[in-house]
């Protein structure tokens, strides 16, 4: 049983607490919720074993953890590109069964169950009921009806044969891919409850609290928050709708434009070429960390998380999310749900068809 500081990419040295609480996060929204929630519950940060699923911005509280687990690169939407992450699985699968099997574990906190370790798990959560099991937001789609079917069909099918090749446990999801119904976990913990995809009665809110700015807006400004949205989408359909986005951001009143770009993917090629002039905002921290160093004067996006984290944030900027009318169709199946959660927080709702 580990009790000292591990990390995959660093091998820095240890102190000795033991673990009790395995966390597992993919991005920095999940990052943040997974912190604020630890706080919440008084769970002392030497005690956590901590998983990265993705390469995220570091954060102050990372090394904190009595065991840190790094995700080596950035993610791969080929499934060639899945070859890079075999050392990382055999390392985390190998410390997970040390916690699994250590009789110490009494919380865990996750963001998704169609990780395969976040999967087996829940599986062995099953059969643990003095453990408490948390699942923790990581964005929009908590608030969306996503399912298998909103993955690509080739990681549902490898993931039975890499599970089996890491001696883990596989059930294939059937409900949403947050793992908010599964029977093992009793809380879900969100930024928000409005339109969230989970039983209410476990849902715990802690949201964004408002900060105060730090820099003066820049009315001139607006901040794009890229999205892949595009991955889901027919590639005609995609067309449409960055054509259709980009004369509608030509229509605002600024003269700056910044690009937030993803974390994990790579921009569209057919949005970008279609846009004015614009500057990447090439800081590495998630939009949530830097919102009180935005001097933008508002906040434009497609589906995107940070339209709505912002919004909590950072009431005073303008957030606007492009083309719902459209996206949700040909990229979530005609699911409607995330309009409710971008209502209640005053995202606001620009249609795509008047620009098309």
């Amino acid at each position: 049983m580990p009790t000292t500081h591990e990390t995959f990419s660093t091998g820095q040295p240890l102190t000795s607490s033991p673990i009790d609480t395995l966390v597992f996060i993919n991005n920095p929204v999940s990052a943040r919720m997974a912190a604020a929630t630890l706080e919440h519950d008084g769970v002392p940060l030497d005690r956590v074993a901590l998983f990265l699923l993705r390469k995220l911005p570091e954060e102050t509280w990372f090394d904190q953890c009595g065991q840190i687990v790094r995700y080596p690169h950035s993610a791969s939407l080929t499934l060639l590109g899945q070859r890079k992450f075999i050392s990382y699985y055999w390392h985390a699968v190998r410390i997970l069964r040390s916690h699994l099997r250590s009789g110490h574990l009494t919380r865990i906190y996750l963001a998704n169950n169609d990780n395969l370790l976040t999967n087996h798990v829940l599986h062995w959560a099953t059969t643990q009921p003095s453990v408490a099991v948390s699942v923790i937001a990581e964005g929009i789609m908590n608030f969306q009806d996503i399912q298998v079917r909103n993955r690509a069909p080739w990681r549902m099918w490898t993931k039975p044969v890499l599970a089996a090749m890491l001696s883990l446990r596989w059930r294939t999801p059937t409900t949403h891919l947050s793992g908010a119904f599964e029977p093992a976990v009793s809380r879900i913990i969100s930024f928000s409850s409005a339109g969230l995809q989970a039983p209410a009665e476990k849902v715990v809110v802690i949201p964004f609290p408002p900060v105060t700015p730090r820099v003066p807006h820049r009315s001139d400004t607006v901040l794009f928050a890229e999205t892949a949205l595009w991955q889901w989408m027919p590639s005609e359909q995609w067309e449409i709708l960055a054509t259709a986005f980009a004369k509608w951001l030509k229509t605002l009143s600024y003269s700056r434009l910044l690009i937030k770009p993803h974390p994990n993917y790579p921009p569209s090629k057919v949005l970008r070429d279609q846009l004015p002039s614009y500057e990447i905002l090439a800081d590495p921290r998630g939009l949530e960390t830097m919102a009180r160093d935005l001097d933008c004067a508002c906040i434009v996006g497609t589906c995107c998380t940070a339209l709505v984290t912002l919004k909590q944030l950072r009431p005073d900027l303008s957030c606007f999310d492009f083309g719902s009318d459209h996206y949700l169709t040909y990229a979530y199946h005609d699911d409607q749900s995330v309009i409710n959660l971008m209502k209640s927080v005053g995202v606001e709702l620009i249609p795509c068809k008047p620009f098309v």
